[in-house]
């Protein structure tokens, strides 16, 4: 079986899951967790979870701690010791 078989098995039984009262929802908590071979636990997180899209992370920037005139200052002892890296 599949991961795309279980998210639409998964998706065709959670409306009906959530629409269901407790006795009901045991019962397809169970056909949900022998078919498709999820623990209770994980399987109820699962028909729980709501389907949004992620967040679009944004990209961090390190803050420019020294001004042009430093750099420039550093630039010029870079340059006279010969490039060193490291």
């Amino acid at each position: 079986m599949d991961k795309n078989f279980r998210m639409k098995y998964l998706e065709s039984i959670k409306q009906r899951y959530l629409n269901c009262h407790k006795d009901g929802k045991s019962v397809i908590l169970s056909e949900f967790c022998r078919v498709c071979g999820y623990d209770r636990k994980y399987a109820i997180t699962l028909l729980h979870k709501i389907d949004s899209p992620p967040s679009p992370r944004k990209p961090s920037k390190r803050p420019i701690i020294y001004g042009p005139d430093i750099h420039a200052i550093v630039l010029d002892l870079w340059e006279e010791s010969n490039f060193p890296a490291s």
